[in-house]
Formats: C-alpha cells, structure tokens, sequence
C-alpha cells in the first residue's frame, strides 16, 4: 500500500542540509507571524521636512 510505503520512507531524512535550511527560514518566518510590512504597491511618500 501506498501509505505503508510513505510510511517506510519517513525514516529516512533525504537532503538533511536542505531541511536544515527549510527549518531555519521556517522558524524566522513564523517569529515574523502578524508583522504588518509597508505595502511594495503604494510606498509610503518621504514627507517634507
């Protein structure tokens, strides 16, 4: 069976330096959760001063 399958492969990490990487940009976005950034449309305009 397929699941029986997947189940076997989860053993084995493949490409550990890649999900390094993925974890790593995972946990930075998810510090970043419900960070409101400037709009890339519609930059704030540099008042006058």
């Amino acid at each position: 069976r397929p699941v029986e399958m997947l189940e076997g492969g989860a053993r084995h990490r493949f490409f550990p330096e890649l999900w390094d990487i993925r974890c790593d940009m995972t946990d930075r976005w998810g510090a970043e959760y419900g960070t409101v950034r400037d709009s890339i449309s519609h930059p704030r305009q540099a008042k006058a001063g």
